[in-house]
C-alpha cells in the first residue's frame, strides 16, 4: 500500500488540528502488510509540483510504534488524505479542489510587418531600433544600414543579393556618404596610415551589376576599421562564397556589422579608435572588436517570407575577431544567429512567426562543402 502526504499535514492531525497544509515535503510510506519488510523510501522530485514541494521529507514511523499501531495509522492517514479536501495541493493532486498548473507561457510575439519589399534590402526586418538622436537610418539602393554618430561607423547594414545583382562594375572611389551631416560624415582620408582597411559591410561585388549602384558602397558610412588580414582573407573569402551560391541559383538576404571595441593591426597593436579630424573637430572612428554577417539563403523565387516559413533555408551565421586571421578559413568562425544575438543585443529575422525565428536562429551551418 502506499500514500502521498505532506509532513505538517501529519503532524497536524496527530495533535488533532486537521487543518491540513502544503507548503513543505512530501514523502512515501510503503508498507507489507504480510510483515515481512518495511521500505521507507523518499519520493522522487516530479517537476510539475511546485518548487516549495520539491524538497523530500522522510516521515518514519519507528520508535514506541508497534507494528499494529503502524498499519493502522497508514490506513488513518490514507482516510485523512481523502476526506479533507480542504489541502490544497493534496487535494489538486487526488482530484479535489484546483489543481495546480505550470504558468501560462509568454504570448506568442506577433510577427513585424517588412519594413520594406520583396527582394529589398531590409525585407527581414531591422534588427534594432532605427529611432534615436544619434543614429541615422540610411537607405541607398543598394543597401540599407544604420549609423552611429557616436562611433562613426555603422551598427549594421542590410542588403539582397541575386543574380541579377552581379557583373563587373567597381570604382574604388571611397568617399563622404552625401547623406550624413558634416559633423559626422568620415572622409577617405580618415582611415589613411591607421593601420586598418577601409573594411566594407556590403561588399562592392555584391552590387557590381550596375556602376551607380557600385560606388554607392564605397561610402564611408559601409565602411569600418577593420583589420587587413581579416578583411583581405576570411572575411573576402565568405563574401565569394556567398556569391557562388547565388551563381548556382540561390538569393539570399544578407546583414553585417561590427560590435565591441578593440581591433588589431597586423603588427598585433591594439587599437581602440582611430582619431580623425571631421570637419575641423578630432573625434574617434571606433575600432570594433569582431565583425559578424549572416545569409539567409533560399532558392531563386517569389513569395519568399511565407517559402521560408514553409520550408527549411539555410542560414550561415560567421562572427570574425578583427585581427589578423592569416591561417585560417572563413568557416572556422562559424557560429548561429543567437550567439550573435547575445553579442550584439540585436533581435534578427522578426518578420517570421515565433516558431520559425527560434528555428532559424538557433541554426549552425555545416553543409557548406556541397
Amino acid at each position: 500500500m502506499g500514500i502521498v502526504l505532506c509532513g505538517k499535514c501529519l503532524c497536524s492531525v496527530f495533535s488533532g488540528d486537521i487543518r491540513l497544509t502544503k507548503y513543505h515535503t512530501i514523502m512515501i510510506v510503503l508498507h507489507d502488510f504480510a510483515g515481512v519488510s518495511h521500505n521507507i523510501s523518499a519520493l522522487k522530485t516530479n517537476p510539475l509540483w511546485p518548487e516549495r514541494a520539491q524538497g523530500i521529507g522522510r516521515f518514519y514511523l519507528q520508535g514506541r510504534f508497534m507494528k499494529l499501531r503502524k498499519v493502522l495509522a497508514v490506513i488513518l492517514l490514507s482516510l485523512v488524505v481523502f476526506a479533507f479536501p480542504s489541502c490544497d495541493f493534496l487535494s489538486g493532486m487526488f482530484g479535489g479542489g484546483e489543481a495546480w498548473e505550470p504558468g501560462t507561457p509568454n504570448e506568442p510575439v506577433e510577427p513585424q510587418t517588412p519594413p520594406d519589399t520583396e527582394d529589398g534590402n531590409a525585407y527581414l526586418g531591422y534588427p534594432t531600433s532605427t529611432s534615436g538622436s544619434n543614429v541615422q537610418l540610411i537607405k541607398h539602393n543598394g543597401y540599407t544600414l544604420l549609423y552611429s554618430y557616436d562611433d562613426l561607423i555603422p551598427l549594421w547594414v542590410m542588403w539582397h543579393l541575386d543574380a541579377d545583382d552581379l557583373g563587373t562594375g567597381r570604382e574604388d572611389a571611397f568617399d563622404e556618404d552625401p547623406t550624413v551631416p558634416a559633423e559626422y560624415a568620415v572622409g577617405y582620408s580618415d582611415y589613411t596610415n591607421s593601420g586598418f582597411d577601409r573594411g566594407h559591410m556590403c561588399p562592392n561585388a555584391d552590387r557590381s551589376a550596375s556602376t551607380a549602384l557600385a560606388d554607392e558602397t564605397f561610402y564611408m558610412t559601409n565602411m569600418v576599421p577593420q583589420s587587413p588580414y581579416n578583411n583581405q582573407r576570411c572575411w573576402k573569402d565568405f563574401e565569394e562564397f556567398l556569391r557562388g551560391l547565388v551563381e548556382a541559383g540561390d538569393e539570399i538576404y544578407i546583414v553585417a556589422g561590427p560590435y565591441g571595441e578593440g581591433g588589431y593591426k597586423t603588427d598585433g597593436t591594439l587599437v581602440h579608435e582611430i582619431v580623425a579630424d571631421i570637419n575641423g573637430v578630432d573625434k574617434g572612428i571606433r575600432v570594433p572588436e569582431s565583425v559578424w554577417k549572416i545569409a539567409l539563403i533560399i532558392d531563386e523565387g517569389s513569395d519568399d517570407i511565407n517559402r521560408i516559413e514553409n520550408d527549411i533555408p539555410d542560414v550561415i551565421a560567421v562572427d570574425m575577431p578583427n585581427k589578423s586571421l592569416a591561417g585560417t578559413e572563413w568557416d572556422d568562425y562559424i557560429c548561429s544567429v543567437n550567439d550573435i544575438e547575445a553579442k550584439t543585443g540585436y533581435d534578427f529575422f522578426n518578420v517570421f512567426t515565433e516558431d520559425t525565428e527560434n528555428f532559424l536562429e538557433a541554426k549552425e551551418y555545416e553543409n557548406f562543402r556541397r
